[in-house]
C-alpha cells in the first residue's frame, strides 16, 4: 500500500527487507532503494538509501529490536571535524521513526548516538 502510494505520490521509497526474493519483488514493482537487514552490509547500504532519497521519515514494522535505533544512526552525517567540547548533535534535519507494528514483541532499544533532532513514536 506504502509502495503505491508513494509511486502516486512521487515519493522517493527506501524498503527495508529481510530476504533477497523480497528486495527483488519490491525492485520489481517500484524503482526504489533498499537494504536488507540481514546483510553484512545493512548500516552502509541504509546509510546510502536515506542520503539518496533525502528520506526524514520512517515506518518501523518490526517494533521491537534494534531497527528503529538503526534507521536514526543512519541517520547522522559522517564524522565530521571536532566541536568545541560539544556533544554530537547530529544533522540539523528532523528525522521521525514511527513504530506501527509488533512483529517483535521484544522491547524497542534506542542506542542514543544520533543527536537531538529527531523523534520515535508509536502507533495504533
Amino acid at each position: 500500500m506504502l509502495s503505491r502510494l508513494c509511486i502516486e505520490q512521487q515519493i522517493p521509497l527506501v524498503n527495508i527487507v529481510r530476504k533477497p526474493d523480497q528486495e527483488a519483488m519490491l525492485r520489481a514493482l517500484v524503482p526504489s532503494t533498499s537494504a536488507n537487514s540481514t546483510s553484512a552490509g545493512f548500516m552502509a547500504e541504509l546509510t546510502g538509501a536515506l542520503t539518496a532519497t533525502g528520506a526524514t521519515l520512517a515506518f518501523d514494522a518490526i517494533g521491537g529490536g534494534r531497527l528503529a535505533s538503526q534507521i536514526l544512526t543512519a541517520w547522522k552525517p559522517p564524522l565530521a571535524p571536532p566541536r568545541a567540547a560539544t556533544a554530537d548533535t547530529g544533522r540539523a534535519v528532523y528525522k521521525q521513526v514511527y513504530i506501527y507494528g509488533s512483529l517483535d514483541r521484544g522491547p524497542t532499544e534506542l542506542t542514543r548516538s544520533y543527536g537531538t533532532a529527531w523523534a520515535s513514536a508509536g502507533g495504533c
